[in-house]
């Protein structure tokens, strides 16, 4: 494996967007920020894109406004229901919450076929699991894992600001590819990886999961609880509170046999993203904001599952845990 600077490196080759031909065809499923992100990302390298809805839609086309600090941009891509009219998914990239994979992908599964590259960009870690529990028929589809830190917020219906330029790997889903390290043989994957917000393949994406996990473990239920953007938890106040967040989800990790970085390489990490998306709200306190369920199931909740599993004392995550549940219930009976 690269070293972990390499593996958490600030994404650099993300310039001014410039439009690109392709003949690449891609569904997207899920319109939220990190759809929209993706959407834009993809449409603006010459993508044939489908933004997959779970209603209908009174329109087949929408124009997609990107901005950044380093410009902006509009793109035409499709729309339509995922339940309807959905057809030849060569690539399947799905956006949506941990929580929400398997409904939403459900209307799908007949129409996905042996050939379909599957791409999973959710947070944490269980929601693969989910999957490959529920719907057997994909077991054998290539089913690829996406670790990524960019930053995004919709702030209004299809348009989606990039708040934090990061990292974006992808790699075989160790749940579906246990055993297969190596990038499959495909022409989709070969043009995605080209795409500017993507590093490029990893073969040990398993470890760089868990080590986002511990970032976001350490990051997302803190902010939320505080109110305050990414870069605002590094407030010398904060930092010894984050450390503490940091070592006890490494050694979770390190007896769980995922992770060989120390915790102070892994926290310096953590104040790397803070500092790479450091306008940023991230996704569990926009969630909170908006009266939804969060993540925080298979973020903390994970660490503290396993951390019960091999009888090891984890009060951080589950404070976190605690206080998170609570907000959430108190907000979504507001």
């Amino acid at each position: 494996m690269g070293s972990i600077s390499h593996s958490f490196s600030s994404y650099s080759k993300l310039q001014y967007m410039t439009v690109k031909s392709s003949t690449q065809t891609v569904h997207i499923l899920g319109p939220g920020a990190m759809g929209l992100l993706w959407a834009s990302h993809l449409a603006n390298d010459g993508w044939d894109v489908t933004l997959l809805l779970n209603r209908q839609s009174p329109k087949n086309i929408v124009s997609i406004h990107y901005q950044s600090t380093q410009g902006k941009s509009e793109h035409t891509v499709k729309q339509q229901s995922s339940a309807t009219g959905v057809v030849n998914l060569e690539t399947l990239i799905i956006t949506v919450k941990a929580y929400q994979l398997c409904a939403a992908i459900k209307p799908l599964i007949p129409k996905i076929n042996k050939n379909t590259l599957i791409i999973l960009t959710q947070n944490g870690i269980g929601s693969e699991a989910e999957l490959y529990q529920k719907f057997p028929e994909i077991r054998n589809n290539r089913v690829l894992q996406a670790v990524t830190s960019h930053g995004a917020l919709k702030y209004q219906q299809n348009h989606v600001q990039q708040t934090g330029f990061g990292f974006c790997w992808i790699g075989n889903c160790p749940k579906f590819h246990h055993q297969q390290l190596k990038a499959p043989k495909s022409n989709s994957l070969e043009a995605l990886l080209k795409l500017k917000m993507i590093n490029g393949w990893r073969d040990d994406i398993e470890e760089l999961t868990w080590q986002k996990l511990i970032i976001n473990a350490s990051i997302n239920p803190l902010a939320t609880i505080l109110g305050c953007s990414n870069g605002e938890l590094l407030s010398r106040s904060l930092l010894p509170l984050i450390k503490e967040i940091v070592i006890e989800s490494s050694f979770i990790a390190r007896q769980t046999g995922f992770i060989t970085f120390d915790s102070a390489l892994i926290l310096e990490k953590v104040k790397q993203v803070c500092r790479d998306t450091t306008t940023n709200k991230n996704s569990m306190l926009v969630d909170v904001i908006n009266h939804r369920p969060t993540e925080i199931g298979y973020i903390n909740q994970f660490l503290l599952n396993k951390a019960n599993n091999l009888g090891i004392d984890a009060p951080w995550n589950l404070c976190l845990t605690s206080i998170l549940n609570t907000i959430n219930h108190v907000k979504m009976h507001q």
